[in-house]
């Protein structure tokens, strides 16, 4: 994410946040469907790269989306949509933590439970896709 974030900050300032929205989510969608599919015979390198994809996903999302909605807020209302945003993504952050480690549990073994809790990442980032693709174009 640290190497991402100078790039996707200039590119940002050109194309806005949907390209970005759209990319990062379908590389989320797509890269939680092939780590569902993981099973403990799976490489290293395999798990290492799929996950590596993902953190590029959320690379991708994160700072452009938070940018275009601190945007898209009057000056007067900045502060509180700082503090509303840090305040969400500590919420659930917590929240989401505490369901996805609830749905590993459900499962009789740790590798099913991890192929479910994937399954059900890409179901929600499919959403979030198609939320990404009725995005405005550029603020």
């Amino acid at each position: 994410m640290g190497i991402l974030a100078p790039i996707t900050g200039r590119l940002f300032d050109k194309i806005g946040g949907k390209p970005f929205a759209v990319l990062g989510m379908l590389l989320i969608v797509v890269s939680s469907l092939f780590l569902s599919c993981l099973d403990t015979q799976s490489i290293s390198l395999t798990i290492s790269f799929l996950f590596s994809m993902l953190m590029t996903g959320n690379a991708l999302i994160l700072t452009p989306l938070t940018t275009s909605a601190m945007n898209a807020l009057p000056l007067s209302l900045i502060p509180h949509g700082s503090a509303m945003n840090s305040a969400t993504r500590q919420l659930f952050a917590a929240i989401g933590t505490a369901i996805f480690v609830s749905l590993m549990g459900t499962k009789a073994s740790l590798e099913q439970g991890f192929q479910f809790t994937y399954q059900a990442i890409a179901g929600l980032a499919s959403l979030g896709f198609f939320l990404a693709l009725s995005l405005p174009r550029k603020h």
